[in-house]
């Protein structure tokens, strides 16, 4: 975005002695005026994306110091509701698939991190480099937040599958009732476990009802729960959706 045509006088007068705010601004990336011959260049994307994840860190901010404490009680009750009905034998699973998406979120930021910060240093010295650290800042935020959200859809993933599991052995359970023959619903090639149903073990004709009134309240809980994962990270996703299509 360009100005109207300065006089080259004026760059002597005006515009020289801002020379120290300038270079004290452009260490912060504040420096929004560039000298380009006789004309004016805003150059404020950096900025407005500093702006927008400061944005997102003060939604977090808030988020967890006003709703945070009983919301988050309230969504590991429900988990603990549904664990006491399907039974779940994934805990480990879910603790390792965290795990692992932590160090690799770990080991990407500080591949990211050196791979800027060295040819920035020796480009530009070390106190412009060191300035720039800031930027990290906001990028661990956003990277934190998608590994937030990520963790709590893994919790969600897993006990789909424990529902999942519970209907394959439910089923296959159906050739013993009186009246069903071995066919199709025998024959197919499910999916093998090693884990057993727990507190839906029962597969006596009388109690399927129960079954899948038990199954479906479940999953009407796991709905729930991505309600509130939907409500806690979808403002954060609009604003990187804006930072992604904006930049």
């Amino acid at each position: 975005m360009y100005g109207q045509d300065l006089n080259p006088n004026t760059k002597n007068n005006a515009y020289m002695t801002f020379m120290p705010l300038n270079y004290v601004l452009k260490i912060f990336g504040l420096y929004c005026i560039s000298w380009d011959a006789t004309k004016i260049k805003f150059q404020n994307y950096f900025v407005l994306l500093l702006i927008l994840a400061y944005i997102q860190y003060v939604v977090d901010v808030i988020f967890v110091y006003k709703y945070g404490r009983q919301r988050c009680l309230n969504f590991y009750k429900v988990f603990k509701s549904i664990d006491d009905i399907i039974g779940m034998p994934y805990c480990k699973e879910i603790k390792r698939s965290v795990t692992k998406t932590c160090i690799f979120f770990m080991l990407f930021y500080f591949v990211y991190i050196l791979s800027d910060y060295f040819p920035l240093l020796s480009a530009h010295g070390w106190l412009v480099s060191t300035f720039h650290c800031s930027d990290y800042i906001c990028t661990a935020f956003k990277m934190i937040s998608a590994l937030d959200g990520i963790a709590h859809f893994a919790q969600i993933r897993f006990r789909l599958k424990r529902i999942k599991d519970i209907l394959k052995d439910y089923y296959r359970a159906l050739q013993t009732l009186p009246g069903v023959t071995t066919n199709v619903i025998s024959e197919n090639n499910w999916t093998k476990t090693s884990h057993s149903l727990g507190s839906l073990s029962t597969f006596d004709h009388n109690n399927r009802s129960n079954v899948i009134l038990h199954l479906s309240r479940c999953y009407l809980l796991l709905l729930q729960q991505c309600d509130y994962i939907n409500g806690m990270f979808g403002f954060r996703v609009s604003i990187r959706l804006i930072v992604t299509f904006t930049f």
